[in-house]
């Protein structure tokens, strides 16, 4: 009796500098929604003390309920991921009730050790705080 098929992760794969990375099932949907998405974008940007995989980066945000959207890759060998939250699940923003919905869109680099956070929002207030609990996660 075979056995039955591995499953298959929908993480991405550890990408070196050098390497790029395959997109993942709901990346082109998720860069589509976000180029669509007519709010006015901010970022932040964090250089990291020690690079990271583009795992670990991953599970940083999703275990600070961040849903992960996609990864694929991005401009200059970076790793790109979509995220979405709502307000209610960022704590420092002590919204327990809020559902204003957040979408991020994080660039990895891991030859420089650089992450850069941008999001959208109907809500500048939210976005704000949630652009600085994101950068928290990476701050040691």
């Amino acid at each position: 009796m075979a056995a039955p098929p591995a499953a298959v992760s929908p993480r991405p794969v550890e990408v070196s500098p050098t390497s790029s990375v395959a997109a993942s099932a709901g990346f082109a949907e998720s860069e589509q929604r976000w180029e669509g998405l007519s709010l006015e974008p901010a970022s932040d940007t964090i250089d990291l003390i020690f690079p990271l995989s583009a795992d670990d980066v991953q599970e940083f945000m999703t275990s600070a309920d961040f849903e992960w959207l996609g990864t694929g890759p991005g401009e200059d060998g970076s790793v790109k991921m979509f995220f979405q939250t709502v307000a209610a699940k960022v704590p420092i923003l002590f919204e327990p009730a809020n559902t204003t919905e957040i979408l991020l869109e994080l660039l990895y680099d891991q030859a420089d050790a650089q992450i850069t956070v941008t999001g959208k929002s109907i809500d500048d207030e939210i976005l704000t705080g949630t652009l600085s609990f994101a950068m928290d996660l990476f701050a040691g």
